[in-house]
């Protein structure tokens, strides 16, 4: 099990989800977005998450702009 971030710009990209990284937890997978931000000086003021990853394997991160979102699935990897 995988834990994969995903990014999605609804102005510029109609089409899918871009794949960011893989990671083997959760946390380290949220973690990626907020060290995102710390690093690029981008900390969002409001952060609203939509749904439940132990309920729908999946959430979807809204981080203001209300077009650009991103969103951790955890997904099955045939390895």
């Amino acid at each position: 099990m995988k834990y994969n971030v995903y990014w999605k710009d609804f102005e510029d990209n109609h089409g899918e989800w871009d794949l960011i990284n893989s990671f083997n937890d959760f946390d380290s997978a949220y973690d990626s977005i907020k060290n995102w931000w710390k690093q690029n000086n981008s900390i969002p003021e409001h952060v609203r998450i939509i749904g439940d990853i132990n309920i729908d394997d999946k959430i979807t991160i809204d981080y203001g702009p209300y077009f650009k979102f991103y969103q951790i699935k955890k997904e099955e990897v045939n390895e």
